[in-house]
């Protein structure tokens, strides 16, 4: 198998958000903890303090995972029709695709703005083992190859011209 597409940086940036937001968690026990040793009367704001620090490290834990969940890592592939290994990013293991490379259907091409300021070309694909569509980042810094690209065509052609146009 060929390595045909790979986003290095998408494992670090986002293993660096599941420590921080794993410390976060801890740091809520810890308060949680210090709060039920208190002495009676003692204990301030050290339950409000866990709380907020746990419950927001869960909620960032889920959205972490609804927002990029679905980012494919790498690909690696045995020709257009042959077997595929696609490595989808989960906060504290990936999640891996195996079966030919053509189960991954519908690629269609957009510019998701999750910002103003920010503009994040990605090519999409339905697999049918996995419930929402595969988000492939197409952008600079990113290795796609040729395989990967007679994949979908369409999608970087459509990429190709928003490319150009900005």
């Amino acid at each position: 198998m060929i390595r045909i597409y790979a986003n290095p940086g998408l494992s670090r940036r986002m293993m660096f958000s599941t420590i921080v937001i794993v410390l976060v968690i801890i740091f809520g026990l810890y308060e949680l903890y210090a709060a039920m040793r208190a002495a009676p009367g003692e204990a301030g704001f050290g339950f409000l303090f866990a709380a907020a620090f746990i419950l927001g490290g869960l909620y960032g834990l889920r959205q972490l995972n609804t927002d990029y969940g679905d980012m494919v890592v790498s690909v690696d592939a045995d020709g257009s029709t042959g077997p595929a290994k696609i490595v989808v990013w989960r906060p504290f293991m990936s999640k891996t695709l195996e079966g030919p490379v053509d189960k991954l259907s519908n690629w269609r091409f957009e510019v998701r703005q999750p910002r103003p300021n920010l503009r994040i070309p990605t090519v999409f694909a339905e697999h049918p083992d996995h419930k929402r569509p595969l988000r492939f980042e197409v952008g600079p810094g990113i290795t796609i190859g040729e395989p990967f690209r007679a994949l979908a065509p369409d999608a970087f052609a459509a990429f190709g011209k928003a490319s150009a146009a900005s």
